[in-house]
């Protein structure tokens, strides 16, 4: 039993560190190669105005920030509180929490910033955080340096709480 744990823990943590590092390897050709679908994608703007932006890999990487290189602490590129939605197109939970999302993107438009990843489009970052639920949210706390997961469906008004906690102090 004890075996068992503790081959699981490893391979989440071996899985964590090889999705880390191909999140955050910078090869010429990823620098150089466009897949047509992000060629047609519109970057994601600094300020999303209290809309809800979807967000690729890269673009999280640019907007929100990353690990440091000795993986022990985040580095932050944004200076606004965010809320992101991990989903997946084919997700009932996920499709059932999408209008809460934009309700309080707009609510809260001037204070937070308010982003959606699609698991499948953005593999790399949610390996980084092994979202195995979805809809799963990432809280990201600039000031405070934190970052905090929600993983499964949570009401509209269990969310306002929450962003009103975590996010808006």
């Amino acid at each position: 039993m004890l075996i068992k744990k503790i081959k699981k823990t490893w391979l989440s943590f071996a899985a964590a560190v090889v999705a880390a590092s191909l999140l955050f390897s910078n090869t010429a050709n990823e620098a150089n190669a466009k897949d047509n679908s992000e060629a047609n994608t519109q970057i994601a703007p600094a300020s999303n105005q209290g809309k809800v932006v979807e967000l690729t890999d890269s673009e999280f990487k640019r907007i929100v920030g990353h690990p440091s290189a000795d993986m022990k602490r985040w580095e932050f590129k944004c200076d606004k509180p965010m809320l992101i939605d991990f989903y997946a197109s084919w997700c009932g939970p996920c499709k059932m929490l999408a209008p809460s999302i934009d309700k309080m993107a707009k609510e809260f438009g001037g204070e937070i910033e308010v982003y959606k990843m699609n698991i499948e489009k953005a593999p790399k970052t949610a390996a980084l955080f092994q979202i195995d639920i979805i809809p799963s949210l990432l809280y990201v706390m600039p000031k405070s340096k934190k970052l905090q997961i929600e993983s499964g469906y949570v009401e509209e008004n269990e969310l306002r709480k929450n962003i009103k906690r975590r996010l808006i102090k």
